[in-house]
This record gives structure tokens, sequence and C-alpha cells, in this order.
């Protein structure tokens, strides 16, 4: 009984009216004394009397403490998450894990602490958690999950519940992922639907649209927001597609289509709708780690300059590798952002051009997040890093001195004041 609970219920025990004493109850039997068969129970439920008094107002007292410390209240949406993949794999094996191409998707957040929890429930009913403390940036800082991102020799691929299907070079070196699991230990699945900011940015022009429609979703109408590009690849031509529905009343996210076919290895599309949303009572141990395995901590990270996670066509169409050019190890000029991009065989390494004058560049290694880097930080954080991704940066001007090291994103936009 925690210290409040208890003073409430010494200060209402003194205030109860004693219950009749053994005397009272005595000199108010309506039997004669030596109908013994009789006097013990009537007795019994006369002295109860009080005990049920007092216990009535116990009860009362937690009854109204419990709405009075009511559970915080949190957001929370349901879900409807399938996908259809089309392997073609021209030249290299299919790897498929035969897995499930559907999921309920549950998330609930942020508490107090601004931490989110999600459950993603097979259809067999087997559920894998993800739990992550989010920045207000809908960053990521740590997480914990059913299971990691590699465990042992098996990748998480062969873990989930759900459809993984990659295409793999015969010498089985290099792997294209060609499908994107609903589960990735190291982010909240859905996040994007919990926030308006996603249809504030949209409708404001900040991100890349090339079609708007008005239509109707579940009898309200909504404003489709569509992404269409077309880009070659080094395994053949990709085209993209991408639609963001949005409530024009909250500026939330209700539905989103993905579809992306890469020429030689398949099509591949996702469609996530909304369920259910409403804010719901939960308490803090609703968004306990306990049982998780620690999957993600962006400072170990920064300071070790490895990541977790597993490769996919996906970060190539992200619209801002859509003017992305493939680059060589040897066309990084800066000696000591080539020491921190740490290029190995295998890695795919691109530019992405922001000017004339100016590029970023993207590290792809197979079991790693996307990275990008840049030599200046204000450079690096002149863009908004995508969901999933990390950043580094070499050279900070902080207050009108230049630092050199390495830097992560996060801190080098609280270093300028981001």
């Amino acid at each position: 009984m925690n210290d409040h609970f208890r003073r409430v219920y010494v200060e209402l025990l003194d205030r109860t009216p004693e219950p009749p004493t053994w005397s009272d109850v005595a000199a108010t039997r309506v039997v004669p004394a030596h109908h013994s068969t009789r006097s013990g129970p009537l007795v019994a439920i006369t002295a109860g009397v009080g005990v049920v008094v007092l216990i009535g107002v116990v009860a009362g007292l937690f009854q109204g403490a419990s709405t009075f410390f009511a559970p915080p209240t949190v957001d929370y949406v349901r879900i409807a998450w399938s996908q259809a993949v089309e392997p073609r794999c021209l030249g290299m094996d299919v790897r498929d894990t035969g897995g499930f191409d559907s999921a309920t998707i549950e998330v609930w957040g942020p508490n107090a602490d601004g931490r989110y929890r999600a459950d993603i429930t097979a259809p067999d009913g087997s559920v894998e958690r993800v739990v992550a403390d989010v920045g207000v940036e809908g960053d990521t800082r740590r997480a914990w999950a059913t299971y990691p991102m590699i465990g042992g020799e098996a990748l998480f691929e062969e873990a989930t519940a759900f459809r993984s299907v990659e295409c793999v070079t015969s010498d089985g070196r290099t792997s294209y992922g060609v499908t994107d699991s609903p589960y990735v230990p190291t982010h909240i699945p859905g996040l994007a639907f919990m926030s308006p900011r996603v249809g504030a940015s949209l409708s404001s022009g900040n991100e890349s649209v090339t079609e708007v429609r008005s239509d109707e979703w579940r009898g309200n109408d909504v404003v489709v927001y569509v992404t269409r590009d077309t880009s070659a690849m080094e395994v053949g031509d990709r085209d993209l597609g991408l639609e963001r529905w949005v409530d024009p009343a909250t500026d939330l996210l209700q539905r989103m289509v993905f579809a992306v076919d890469v020429e030689s290895l398949g099509h591949f599309e996702t469609v996530s709708e909304v369920v259910d949303r409403q804010s719901v009572q939960v308490d803090d141990d609703h968004f306990s780690v306990e049982g998780l395995v620690a999957s993600f901590d962006r400072s170990e990270m920064v300071e070790a300059g490895e990541a977790v996670t597993t490769t996919s066509i996906v970060p190539t169409a992200h619209p801002l590798m859509t003017d992305a050019v493939e680059v060589e190890p040897d066309d990084i000029a800066n000696p000591d952002l080539h020491g921190v991009i740490d290029p190995r065989e295998g890695d795919r390494l691109l530019s992405v051009p922001l000017s004339e004058t100016t590029a970023l560049l993207v590290r792809l290694r197979p079991g790693a997040r996307p990275h990008m880097y840049a030599t200046s930080c204000g450079l690096l954080t002149s863009v908004d890093l995508p969901d999933g991704w990390d950043g580094t940066c070499t050279e900070l001007v902080r207050e009108g001195s230049l630092e050199v090291g390495r830097f992560g994103y996060a801190a080098a936009v609280s270093a300028l004041g981001g």
C-alpha cells in the first residue's frame, strides 16, 4: 500500500464509528441465552456490522482513488497492413522465408517520457513487439524488441513471422531485399499515422509531390498526395509510386500505398490503413521493456560509428535519393570523411546532389541502416534525416570555431541550435 493510500486509509479509519462491543451485542439478544445453537450466529452477524461498514468505506476509498489517480491518456492507432510481392530476381536466386503477408499493427504513445509501444500481430496470433524512446522530431533514441536485428547467425528475417524476399547473387555475397517487414526492431512501425506533422508537411510543399487529388476514405473527404518517380539503378530501371491519404481537417495520415518495381528484382507493394484511432488510458507498465531485447541505442551508435538493420530497395526509393548517382570509394576526396565512411566490399555508395557544388554521400551496407555523410555538419543538417537512417559529419562550426571529429546527426542539430 503506497503512502498516500495509507494516510487516507488511516484517516478514514479514525472517522469510522466504532463497531458494537460484545456487551452491546449481548444486550440486544432476542432469544434466551440457553439457546446456544442460535445465539452464536446472531452475535457473529451483529458484531460483523462494524466490519462491513469499514470494508465498505475502504472499498469506496479505493474506487475513488482509482478514479482520482486515473492512468494517463495516450494516443492509440490500429493499422491494417498487407504486402504483395512478385519477385523476378533475373540472374539471381530467390530467397523467400514464406512468412505472412499481412499484419495488424497497434501503436500506443507517447507516454510522459516520449516512449511508444507497437505490437505487430500476425494472422496466427503471434505478436512481435517494439518499444522505443522517440524524440520530438520522430527520431528513435533507444529501442527494445522481441528479438534483435541479428541474432546469432540468423538474420531477423528468418525469425520474424512475416514474409521476407531477397534476390541473391550466385556467389551469395550480395542480396537485394524485395520486401519490407512490418517488424523492424529499431523503430516504431506506423509512427507516421500518429503525427499531424505528416499532413502539414505535405500540404505546405515541404515534400516531393507530383500529384494532388481529392478522394473519399471511409465516408470522409481526404486529400491524396502522390509521389511518382522513375530512375535507373544498377539492377535496372526503377518505378516508384507513393500515395498518402490525409484527413485535411486533422492533417492525420489515414492510408498509405507504396509500390516499387525494379526491372531485375520484381514488384513490391504495401498498403497500410487506419482501422481505429482513439485516446486510451494505460499504466506506465504498459511501456515496460521487460522481456525485450535492447536493439538500438543512438548514443552507442554515434560513438561506435556502426549500425544494425537490413538492406532493402526502400532506401533508394526515398524521394531524397531521386537524383542520386553511384560513386566509387576512390571518389571520396576528403581522407577524413573516407575514414569515417570506411567503405567495404559489398557497400553501395551514392552521391546525393543538393546543388551544383554540394552533395551528400549515402552508404548502403548489407546488414546496416542507411547512413548519410557530409564533411560539413551544416550541410548534413540542411536536410531532414529519413526515418530509420543515421547521419554523420566531420566538421562542426560552433560559435565561430571549427571543430573536427565525428558528430552524429542529432548532436550536430543540437550544436547548431536546430
